[in-house]
């Protein structure tokens, strides 16, 4: 319940006891999130991903999506209607062809084809 836990004592200790808690009493995720609060934050959800699969996170996302990124676009450029008006202002807005712009495209545009409420996940800044 710590504000700041130490996560080299989280990934030393914790292992065995959220294994036998969660195998033995099976509860819910949001009963998880309040005992195991450190187990949540970003690190360890990279580290404990890396740790059950043998892969990084963050590099197996990014590659997938850049190895995703040309087709995603063209299905961007090919939408007409609301959605497809939506899609080419976030192409215009795209100006260079480096792979942080082309995953930003990517990730901000997957929302509107799905047809989600992308306001509460993205928080776009603008310098002044």
């Amino acid at each position: 319940m710590k504000t700041k836990p130490n996560g080299s004592l989280v990934k030393k200790e914790t292992f065995a006891l959220r294994r036998k808690e969660v195998v033995q009493n099976k509860p819910a995720i949001s009963q998880l999130l309040h005992r195991w609060l450190a187990l949540f934050t970003e690190s360890q959800v990279y580290y404990e991903f890396s740790r059950v699969v043998g892969k990084s996170l963050q590099e197996n996302f990014f590659d997938e999506l850049d190895r995703f990124s040309p087709r995603l676009i063209d299905l961007f450029r090919k939408k007409k209607g609301l959605t497809g008006q939506l899609l080419a202002e976030l192409l215009r807005q795209t100006k260079t062809t480096e792979p942080t712009d082309i995953r930003c495209l990517c990730l901000r545009g997957l929302p509107v084809i799905l047809a989600d409420d992308s306001s509460a996940f993205f928080r776009t800044c603008s310098v002044s």
